[in-house]
């Protein structure tokens, strides 16, 4: 009985379950749950707070990519107590692609995986295994094992033909190619959050987008996802901002350093240390997660403060 649970388990682990996504295109009442927001983004915390719910995968812990999730907005039928029809702005929470990317490689680390992505074979051209009205693209992510046996899951995905707006309609190969990356990459489990399925920011952006064009799409526009910053920018940005924020509520360098630690043992757990000579912290016990999280915050509170005191910039 033993070793049947134990093959049960080793057979759960090397095939993840299957995440049904939901059909974007139909925009029936529906409710909301824990991973939508309605009237506004939610805060970075928000996001950590769910995120720290998801179990890991692959040995990753999907909250200490967080700087790669992004909200996205469009107009939802809510369904109401009394079953009234109400449109209501909702924001939904994806993976962007680079982020899926930035998973599956440190869990290729982690695991002693070797990793490739490798288009459809037999087509005219490698991938496309449509071209005409629409293009579709399918490619396949391929981990090889310490032992090199080999496992690979399909991502399929597609743009229209001709039209559209923005990248789609300037660079669609390179778009639906990234859109099916992004998929082959969530079938292993990567970067999939609850009430977004298996869908990529990048993709859904293309497609609101397109939806807008027309005359479909509601909602406010998000712009793309800025590059992540290095560790050591990250750091520095987070410096200056906390040295910005003090000038502006006329703390103390040493005082602005005892508030620093006191937010990392309070939100992250973290204990920073403090050179008693130069005020100046350490920030190596944060992961880069928690490092972006933080400089989310000091940047907002120096906004507001600006705000406050009318300054433009």
């Amino acid at each position: 009985m033993a070793e049947d649970k134990t093959k049960k388990e080793s057979a759960a682990k090397a095939e993840p379950a299957v995440v049904t996504e939901p059909d974007d295109a139909v925009n029936e009442a529906a409710p909301i749950g824990a991973w939508e927001f309605i009237g506004a983004p939610p805060t970075p915390e928000q996001v950590k707070t769910l995120l720290d719910t998801l179990p890991p995968v692959w040995g990753i812990e999907q909250v200490d990519f967080l700087e790669y999730v992004q909200p996205l907005s469009q107009s939802k039928n809510i369904a109401t107590e009394r079953g009234v029809k109400d449109y209501r702005e909702v924001w939904t929470l994806y993976f962007t692609v680079a982020g899926r990317v930035a998973m599956i490689n440190q869990a290729a680390m982690l695991n002693g995986w070797a990793v490739s992505f490798v288009p459809e074979e037999g087509t005219a051209i490698p991938g496309f295994v449509e071209y005409g009205d629409r293009i579709v693209y399918r490619e396949y992510c391929v981990i090889y094992d310490g032992e090199g046996k080999a496992s690979r899951k399909p991502g399929t995905a597609w743009v229209p033909g001709s039209g559209g707006s923005g990248a789609v309609a300037t660079n669609r190969f390179e778009k639906v190619e990234t859109s099916a990356r992004g998929r082959a990459i969530a079938a292993w489990g990567f970067g999939v959050i609850p009430g977004s399925g298996i869908a990529s920011f990048d993709e859904m952006l293309a497609a609101r987008d397109n939806a807008t064009t027309s005359g479909r799409g509601r909602g406010q526009q998000q712009g793309p996802p800025q590059p992540r910053m290095s560790r050591a920018d990250m750091e520095s940005a987070l410096r200056q901002s906390i040295v910005e924020y003090g000038h502006l509520t006329g703390v103390s360098d040493e005082q602005s350093a005892q508030n620093t630690q006191d937010y990392a043992a309070k939100n992250f757990n973290r204990i920073l240390t403090i050179d008693p000579e130069t005020d100046a912290v350490d920030f190596g016990p944060l992961k880069d997660g928690e490092i972006a999280l933080f400089l989310r915050f000091i940047q907002s509170q120096v906004a507001r403060r600006k705000a406050e005191a009318g300054f433009d910039g």
